[in-house]
């Protein structure tokens, strides 16, 4: 399942396709109060950009995914910065395949 993207330019990273990914994303500075949450693919130096965590997505009590908010084109130099900091090797995306 990809991500579904709101009318406000969020990003839901849905359950589903979290089992593919480590159980703790790492978070990375992008401003002096804000973090982006990154998700590395399990076995992998692959890592999702989620965003700004924003809260769930539920439906009937039920987690249907993590919601997040788009990061701008700053943001997301900031994010892989860090993510290379940590893994020279490592590739970053901003979306879901």
């Amino acid at each position: 399942m990809a991500s579904t993207t709101t009318d406000a330019g969020e990003i839901v990273f849905p359950v589903a396709s979290k089992k593919l990914y480590d159980s703790t994303p790492i978070y990375v500075s992008i401003g002096p109060a804000d973090v982006a949450t990154v998700w590395r693919k399990t076995g992998q130096e692959e890592y999702f950009a989620a965003g700004l965590y924003l809260g769930l997505v539920e439906e009937k009590g039920v987690v249907l995914g993590l919601r997040y908010k788009r990061l701008d084109e700053q943001q997301k130099q900031a994010v892989i910065q860090g993510v290379k900091t940590q893994n020279k090797k490592a590739t970053v995306r901003f979306d879901l395949e």
